[in-house]
């Protein structure tokens, strides 16, 4: 599989860097054609050559991964909303469905109407008409909608009537900045509508019971309404971001001191929460007596429920794929902790939204597992050994402390001092960050 899915990136990369943003609508087409007669190829090829016809497979995966980036990145339907946007505010009524909860956030508003930041709810929302004088024009497309308040009565699904000013994700102001457009695009958003007002929203109609997206809005609201009430007050936020994946809340200073020590990796849910989640269900079945061989089918749906939950983050995605597949094996009794598990993960990343490739989160995410991976595998690992002129066994206390060493601290720090060195290029080129000390912070944290 790595073979596969590192074609699959190439081709992404190449429809990415070589055409930039002028390329022929139909380009994919062209992909898809190509990539079949590679294919075809391959199949004539048969047995008598294996390494050309294995070469030609990889040429039409390649251009499989550049059509499915084409359509992605640059095909947008002729009325979708993101075409009526400008760079300045523009004041519009449209009709939106909801698509996500909406999560408490702060925005900083017009200085000239509102001198203080006051507080808003985040959220994405499809688009289906907006307002053109005295009649309505059919719409398209993502949005990432803005709507002022705390708390808000609507949830996925629900159809809504908003007045409200739409404009695109703003451009960096200097050179090397966080391009915020760029990023909206990547999830097919090309424009954000902010309602500042609560009587600028009218529910039109709500959404079904059995709406999908609106019964998952209910478990993630139901889920962090139980925090609210479980938690102290100043908990809230970063048990909302550790376990559900709601991260508006979280302080900016409190994210600032975490990125310059190193340790903001741990405020993303990936495989430590979802392992431990695992872990915890596992231990209570057995404390059940649950018969052993169907366990890992409770595991597996109890993995893809929390993948839900924590709002589907690439980090979530790479990990819950990667237990998934581990506990498939355990159904047929093979070992599939490898690379290759891995390759399957970042592949159904990749065809979920390939624009991925290019963000640093899921880049870390996967390079911290590859290297995790990597030294389990080595024979330092598996011994787990210090020199035996540390920590001599002279008194009880001295015998625990050694064996805590030996067996916890030590391996996470081997791990932790390892990812470390691998991921510290991108964390100088993506963040211009460069922290040892959370190499030493790591282990302790998680432990």
């Amino acid at each position: 599989m790595i073979p596969i899915v590192l074609a699959f990136g190439l081709g992404i990369a190449a429809d990415r860097w070589f055409w930039g943003d002028a390329s022929p609508s139909n380009l994919w087409l062209f992909y898809l054609l190509v990539g079949l007669a590679a294919v075809s190829l391959a199949r004539l090829m048969g047995t008598s050559q294996n390494g050309v016809a294995f070469a030609f497979l990889l040429v039409s995966v390649a251009l499989a991964g550049a059509a499915r980036h084409h359509l992605h990145w640059r095909l947008f339907a002729e009325n979708d909303i993101g075409r009526f946007a400008q760079d300045q505010p523009q004041p519009i009524c449209a009709e939106i469905i909801l698509t996500s909860v909406l999560e408490p956030s702060v925005m900083s508003a017009d200085p000239m109407t509102f001198p203080e930041p006051k507080p808003f709810l985040r959220g994405t929302a499809y688009a289906v008409s907006l307002r053109d004088g005295t009649t309505w024009r059919d719409v398209s497309g993502r949005i990432l909608l803005s709507i002022a308040g705390s708390e808000s009565p609507y949830q996925p699904g629900d159809r809504l009537r908003i007045v409200g000013k739409l404009m695109r994700p703003p451009l960096p102001r200097n050179p090397g900045q966080f391009d915020l457009r760029e990023y909206r695009r990547a999830d097919r958003i090309l424009a954000q509508i902010t309602v500042e007002y609560p009587e600028g929203i009218t529910l039109v109609k709500s959404a079904t019971p059995w709406y999908p997206t609106a019964i998952l809005g209910r478990w993630r609201l139901a889920a962090r309404r139980i925090l609210h009430e479980s938690l102290p007050e100043s908990d809230h936020a970063l048990a909302q971001a550790l376990l559900l994946g709601f991260r508006n809340e979280i302080p900016d200073e409190f994210e600032d001191a975490l990125l310059k020590t190193g340790t903001i990796h741990l405020l993303a849910i990936s495989g430590l929460h979802v392992g431990i989640l695992a872990g915890a269900f596992e231990t209570a079945l057995r404390l059940l007596r649950f018969p052993r061989r169907f366990r890992p089918v409770i595991l597996l749906l109890v993995i893809i429920v929390y993948l839900a939950l924590a709002g589907g983050q690439p980090s979530t995605i790479r990990a819950s794929v990667t237990l998934g597949i581990f506990f498939i094996g355990c159904m047929i009794h093979r070992s599939t902790f490898s690379m290759n598990t891995l390759a399957v993960a970042a592949l159904i990343l990749l065809l979920l939204n390939p624009s991925d490739l290019f963000r640093p989160g899921p880049q870390l995410s996967f390079l911290a597992a590859s290297v995790l991976i990597i030294v389990t595998s080595t024979s330092l690992w598996s011994s787990q050994q210090l020199p035996e002129t540390l920590l001599e066994p002279h008194r009880r206390w001295v015998r625990v402390l050694r064996r805590i060493v030996r067996t916890q601290l030590f391996p996470l720090f081997l791990l932790s001092s390892a990812i470390w060195l691998v991921t510290f290029p991108l964390v100088i080129n993506d963040f211009h960050i460069v922290n040892p000390l959370g190499v030493v912070l790591t282990p302790i944290l998680i432990l």
